[in-house]
């Protein structure tokens, strides 16, 4: 059981990482839109999507332990899915290595 947990925990490290950065940008940006009043938004929102997309991207590029493929990536993004969109096995499963 220890080895299922030791796989999957790359997956849940990335899932993390994304969800808080994007958690925290959003709100960031609503204050900052609030408060000033010419262009420094634009550059916050320029440096922030420059943190918040490559943790995106890697989040859903994460290769399945089973087959090797994307889990969230076949014909689009599936940022939502709980299970790998090619061999189907959910996120946390032991593994069906045959």
């Amino acid at each position: 059981m220890s080895d299922v947990k030791s796989v999957w925990a790359g997956y849940r490290k990335r899932r993390r990482e994304f969800q808080i950065t994007l958690v925290a940008y959003i709100p960031l940006i609503i204050l900052t839109m609030a408060f000033a009043k010419d262009f420094s938004v634009g550059i916050f929102v320029g440096y922030g999507l420059l943190i918040v997309l490559p943790l995106g991207i890697r989040h859903i590029f994460f290769s399945c332990p089973n087959c090797g493929k994307s889990i969230h990536f076949k014909a689009f993004a599936n940022f939502l899915g709980r299970a790998c969109s090619h061999c189907g096995i959910r996120i946390g499963e032991p593994l069906n290595r045959k």
